[in-house]
């Protein structure tokens, strides 16, 4: 059986690709070093507040009826603002309508550096 660079070359980099994949996605439970390729801007309408998973449940009001579904992700250095004062997010309840800014994660949520409360919800 014959191997040639290019194999060795391509079957070295995979490696490296998994290894460094699998570090990215532990050193997020190991501390606040994952990067943000993406930054992220949107507003959006508070569905559901998982205290034990330390995230939101949001939904953004697409053009048309489209409703997307999205996790923003809450951790020790996210800010919550209400008038110019900062609030705790556990505070913050369903239906109300927020601007998140932060950081699009490789798994599809919004890794959460500032929250902006927008409006209060009705209740």
């Amino acid at each position: 059986m014959r191997i040639n660079i290019k194999s060795i070359v391509l079957i070295i980099f995979c490696l490296f690709l998994f290894l460094e994949l699998s570090a990215f996605s532990k050193a997020e439970n190991r501390n606040n070093y994952t990067a943000q390729l993406v930054l992220v801007e949107k507003r959006v309408k508070i569905i559901r507040v998982d205290i034990n998973r330390s995230r939101l449940e949001v939904a953004e009001t697409g053009r048309g009826d489209t409703t997307t579904l999205l996790y923003v992700v809450i951790d020790g250095y996210t800010k919550v603002w209400h008038l110019n004062k900062r609030i705790n997010w556990k505070s913050l309840k369903k239906g109300q309508l927020i601007m998140v800014k932060g950081g699009l994660r490789w798994d599809g949520k919004i890794k959460a550096n500032d929250i902006y409360l927008i409006k209060k919800s009705p209740d």
